[in-house]
């Protein structure tokens, strides 16, 4: 090998090196952002990237039955990011998980139900929805709903709609 290829050579393992550093793969972002989740350890949401986010909620139904814990804690994380589809994605990803931690997700739905991006409501309406269909103390969460703000109120009525339609 001469002297300019060896160069060429080294010139491309110094910038794969580089593009390794500065942008992991989205499974090694969401590896360790559930990592730090379940360890409580901090994570800085705003360099959690869009596209690594979607990936968390199209892999909810496979990692609830692997890492649950860790995924309820990074997507409760996930359900203060300041983007309001991060948040409403977030709380219909812990739809899947209302009947290993309710109590933690009725808080964080009371939490929510009053978020002014209706998108997000809907999402707390759609897991509301769940977990009230789930639960043996219906009318004890429905009424914690019921004690709080019009919008919050609003939040329950429209779960208890789908729940009476959907039966």
């Amino acid at each position: 090998m001469s002297n300019s290829q060896e160069s060429l050579v080294e010139v491309e393992l110094g910038q794969i090196e580089a593009e390794e550093t500065v942008a992991p793969s989205v499974p090694d972002v969401l590896a360790e952002a559930l990592y730090a989740a379940e360890m409580g350890d901090s994570i800085d949401l705003r360099k959690l990237p869009l596209s690594a986010v979607q990936e968390l909620f199209s892999a909810v139904p496979e990692l609830r039955t692997c890492v649950a814990f860790a995924l309820m804690r990074l997507c409760m994380r996930l359900c203060g990011d300041e983007r309001a589809e991060v948040r409403a994605g977030s709380l219909l990803a812990l739809g899947w998980l209302v009947e290993l931690f309710p109590v933690e997700i009725e808080t964080q739905l009371l939490a929510l139900a009053h978020d002014p991006v209706r998108r997000v409501r809907n999402a707390c309406v759609q897991t509301l929805s769940v977990l009230l269909q789930t639960s043996i103390d219906r009318d004890v969460i429905a009424s914690r709903f019921r004690d709080r703000s019009r919008r919050v109120r609003d939040v329950l009525a429209r779960a208890e709609r789908e729940l009476s339609v959907g039966v």
